[in-house]
Formats: C-alpha cells, sequence, structure tokens
C-alpha cells in the first residue's frame, strides 16, 4: 500500500503544491508551491493521516473557493501517483 507524501492542487488547469500547512483550532494557513521549486514537506505528517487528511482537504477546499471555483485537491502517494480527494461527499465529517 503507497502512503501520501503529499497534497497538490489543480486550479484552472496549473497544478501546485500545497506546503506550510499550519492547522490550530480556528485558522488554517499553508501555501501554493510550483512543483518545480518543492523540495519537500515542511508541516506535521500527520496531517495526511485518513481522518485528518479530509478534514484538513475540506478546509483547503473551501478556501480555495474563495478564489477560483475550478479548484481540485490530489493526493500523491510514494509512488508518484496522483488520487482526486472528492470533497463533495466530505460534508458529513
Amino acid at each position: 500500500m503507497n502512503n501520501t507524501e503529499y497534497l497538490a492542487v489543480k486550479i484552472d488547469g496549473k497544478y501546485f503544491i500545497v506546503n506550510g500547512i499550519e492547522l490550530t483550532l480556528t485558522g488554517l494557513q499553508f501555501r501554493l508551491e510550483d512543483k518545480t521549486t518543492f523540495v519537500g514537506n515542511d508541516y506535521d505528517p500527520s496531517y495526511l493521516n485518513s481522518r485528518s487528511l479530509y478534514q484538513l482537504c475540506r478546509r483547503i477546499k473551501k478556501r480555495l473557493n474563495k478564489y477560483s471555483k475550478n479548484a481540485n485537491i490530489y493526493t500523491v502517494n510514494s509512488d508518484n501517483t496522483m488520487r482526486e480527494v472528492n470533497t463533495k461527499q466530505l460534508k458529513w465529517l
């Protein structure tokens, strides 16, 4: 089984890596990096566990929807495969 290495987003046809994630009780901070300049995660890897991952994706999607309605979130696995996170089904979490 492949582990999730990091998150990627696709906004208006361009891919970015989500980095610098800081999740607090009242807010979320993150930055989007170009995949050519990405050198590695600088956040707690426990955010990529199953339940935390879906909560995190839901909050990132909500924030990105303020700027673009065409934002999709993907997990990138250790074997470099990508899988889209279905955020429409995350309302119950």
